[in-house]
């Protein structure tokens, strides 16, 4: 089964959650095969007082593989997408509540009629279900591999009567009213989490296309004026009036640091170099 919203790969939790009940079922089926083991571990609301563990231990126990078969698999289609919303440590905090929250209906049921001792973990797993419901009501989910497809709470209603009817019918370990109390359960623990409104997935924005700007270059006139002005001519005169100059103060520093005969020498070559340039 998978819905439009999500995706059903299996998550962490429900991984090893799933992979503790059936190795608990293995090892009750080959290891631990005396009764009174599993009757230690159901949880019986006549005597919950006195076999406190049973709280949280009953859904380690499963009459047949069918049992197991069905719970696992509603674990499997809900569970990973409760995960990612509720997180690690919020899946196993919802997981422990609805297993514990179910005690507490059933021992008000104890107290009106008989009710058998639970096992397995079926009360758990409808607060997930519930919960896979209470986060996307509106997803609708496919029966694979049946070609039908049904909204999430649809099913979720459905599940109810499913189960109601042969608590009613038969006086079953593995499914009985008391096992309805996660459904309750759940819904207290949303509602305390201040989940009141359910999550959907945020809407899709559509995508929009980049919008190019040109860019435009401003030329001053001004510098397209002074670049299309073409320099100034330089007559060979100044250019050799200005070599001369520059010769003259070379050689006056020369004379002011004091050069013996090197700077006289010096300054009479240099005196006819200049003679020569302007000449």
């Amino acid at each position: 089964m998978s819905g439009n919203s999500g995706t059903t790969r299996i998550t962490r939790w429900v991984f090893r959650i799933a992979a503790g009940l059936v190795g608990a079922y293995v090892l009750l089926a080959t290891v631990f095969t005396a009764p009174g083991v599993a009757a230690a571990l159901r949880l019986d609301p006549a005597s919950v007082a006195a076999h406190p563990w049973t709280l949280v231990t009953y859904p380690l126990v499963h009459e047949n593989p069918l049992h197991l078969l069905f719970v696992v698999t509603l674990l499997f289609i809900t569970g990973p997408v409760v995960e990612r919303h509720l997180g690690g440590r919020g899946f196993v905090l919802f997981w422990v509540y609805c297993t514990v929250g179910t005690a507490v209906p059933a021992i008000v049921l104890a107290s009106l009629g008989s009710v058998p001792p639970l096992s397995g973990a079926l009360a758990p797993v409808l607060g997930i279900v519930f919960a896979r419901a209470w986060f996307g009501e509106d997803d609708e989910v496919s029966l694979e591999p049946l070609p039908v497809r049904i909204r999430l709470r649809v099913l979720t209603a459905g599940l109810i009567p499913v189960l109601v009817l042969p608590a009613l019918v038969w006086r079953s370990n593995a499914i009985s009213l008391a096992h309805l109390g996660g459904l309750p359960a759940a819904w207290l623990f949303l509602k305390l989490r201040g989940s009141g409104r359910r999550i959907h997935a945020p809407p899709t924005l559509p995508m929009r296309r980049p919008v190019m700007t040109p860019i435009r270059l401003e030329v001053e006139a001004a510098t397209t004026t002074s670049a299309s002005a073409p320099p100034a001519p330089v007559t060979m005169r100044e250019t050799r009036r200005a070599t001369s100059d520059e010769v003259n103060r070379v050689l006056d520093k020369i004379s002011a640091l004091g050069g013996g005969d090197l700077a006289e020498q010096l300054v009479r070559r240099a005196n006819g170099y200049a003679a020569w340039v302007i000449g």
